[in-house]
């Protein structure tokens, strides 16, 4: 039996749906507009996976996750970047009525929970540590899974299982289907009569669903983020230098080189090459006048990797204890498909709001 469950970052969706209505969650407004805002932002949530199931007909149970917290601020930082805070660069406009909009992603939340959805969020744990659990979990059990986001960190958890032949994807409207980059193949006629059941029949599904697949190795996203950094969850470049007024960062040249030179091209050989990394930035020429020390580069690294990789040596033991307790719960999906009002509440003004449109 075809099996692909759609996990959603409902982070991602709720604060992407948001922005169309900030306006009306702006506090000049009157109590009444930014209440018709956290019913119609609730209202859109709904819609949105709605119109996802329904442009994948193949997808037949779904996953929800959500952040609540970071066991990765637990972390002591390297001495060089001790007064950098991870994801401490995010601002909320202050003149939004941020207390009515995390209302409305919580009750939406609670309310899938409600229904019957599978919807997970623990302490200290990342919407991210939930769908590298549900991902690695669903594909050992023979279930393949669709990331639905825009956060280019989840492609490092693209792959394609080469024990049972599971796969799991990663999609959003913009960018189109990202998958492992074996797809990128002729495919082999013999793998389909050994796994009629999975990979190919579903892949088709999806792609030929979408205007544009693209095909990735999905360590690649992990090696660069450890060495170049990630602005949007304010994770420094493994070395920074000010000249002439201006800062510099370990860059994608850099990058390039290094990998090359030192002949990295998987996590795993990044993570036995430390000092090997450490000496060949010291003696790179742009940095020789900054005299950075080995042991500090390899801290960066070492910290680096930790809040960047998505893996089970990476994730604390107490974090995925918390997320094992989670049960994946069968859905009848379809009856979203037909209504999405079946994830929202029958008791307020939601279910009427686009009555007679």
């Amino acid at each position: 039996m075809n099996k692909l469950t759609l996990i959603v970052d409902f982070n991602w969706l709720a604060i992407s749906r948001m922005s169309v209505l900030a306006k009306d969650f702006n506090l000049k407004n009157s109590k009444e507009t930014r209440q018709w805002a956290y019913n119609n932002l609730q209202d859109l949530l709904a819609r949105s996976i709605n119109v996802i199931l329904n442009r994948f007909p193949i997808i037949d149970n779904i996953v929800i996750v959500s952040d609540m917290g970071s066991w990765r601020k637990r972390l002591k930082q390297p001495n060089i970047i001790k007064d950098t805070i991870y994801k401490g660069n995010r601002e909320f406009t202050s003149e939004l009525d941020w207390d009515l909009i995390y209302k409305a992603f919580n009750d939406s939340f609670n309310q899938y929970k409600k229904a019957g959805l599978t919807c997970s969020k623990s302490f200290e744990c990342e919407g991210d540590d939930w769908v590298w659990y549900w991902s690695q979990k669903l594909n050992k059990d023979n279930i393949n899974c669709l990331i639905w986001s825009s956060d280019n960190d989840l492609k490092q958890l693209i792959n394609k299982n080469s024990d049972n032949n599971t796969f799991t994807a990663w999609y959003n409207d913009k960018n189109g289907l990202w998958v492992d980059s074996s797809f990128d193949k002729e495919f082999d006629i013999m793998d389909f009569f050994l796994h009629p059941e999975n990979t190919q029949q579903i892949f088709d599904g999806l792609k030929n669903k979408v205007k544009q697949t693209s095909y990735i190795n999905p360590q690649t996203i992990v090696l660069n983020k450890i060495l170049c950094g990630d602005s949007g969850d304010n994770i420094q470049a493994l070395v920074k230098y000010t000249k002439n007024g201006r800062t510099y960062k370990f860059s994608q040249k850099d990058y390039d080189n290094l990998i090359k030179d030192l002949n990295i091209n998987t996590i795993s050989d990044l993570i036995s090459s430390y000092e090997r990394i450490a000496e060949y930035i010291i003696n790179m020429k742009k940095y020789r006048p900054y005299k950075f020390i080995k042991e500090d580069l390899i801290e960066m690294l070492k910290y680096n990797t930790k809040l960047v990789w998505l893996n089970k040596d990476i994730i604390p033991e107490d974090i995925q204890n918390s997320m094992s307790k989670n049960d994946y719960i069968e859905f009848n999906i379809d009856d979203i498909r037909h209504n999405y009002k079946v994830l929202l509440k029958e008791d307020d003004n939601i279910l009427n709001i686009f009555e007679g449109i």
